[in-house]
C-alpha cells in the first residue's frame, strides 16, 4: 500500500510522464495507490476510483469515466492510434 500526496506538483511534463509510468508499474504488481492530486487529468489516468473530497466531506466516489459522465457536458476528444500521432515516440490515452 503506498500513499502519496500530490506527487507531481512542480514537475515538468516529461517527469510528470515518467512518475505516471512507475505509478502504473506499482499498480501492475497488484498494490493499492492512494494518490490525492488537484489534476483531473492525472486522476483520470492513473485512478480506478475517484474520490471528491472537500472539506473531509466525500462528495463524489466514482470511476473516472462514471464521474465524466456524470458532471461534464462538454466535448472530450480522445486522441490514440492515429498514425499520425505515432512518430511522438510515446503513446497517448
Amino acid at each position: 500500500l503506498l500513499f502519496l500526496d500530490e506527487p507531481t506538483t512542480g514537475l515538468d511534463p516529461q517527469a510528470r510522464h515518467h512518475f505516471w509510468q512507475r505509478i502504473e508499474a506499482i499498480k501492475a504488481q497488484g498494490k493499492t495507490v492512494v494518490l490525492t492530486t488537484h489534476y483531473m487529468d492525472e486522476a483520470q489516468q492513473l485512478c480506478d476510483l475517484i474520490a471528491i473530497v472537500d472539506h473531509g466531506h466525500l462528495l463524489s466516489l466514482d470511476t473516472p469515466t462514471a464521474l465524466l459522465a456524470q458532471h461534464f457536458d462538454g466535448v472530450l476528444v480522445r486522441l490514440g492510434g492515429h498514425p499520425a500521432l505515432a512518430g511522438l515516440g510515446y503513446p497517448l490515452r
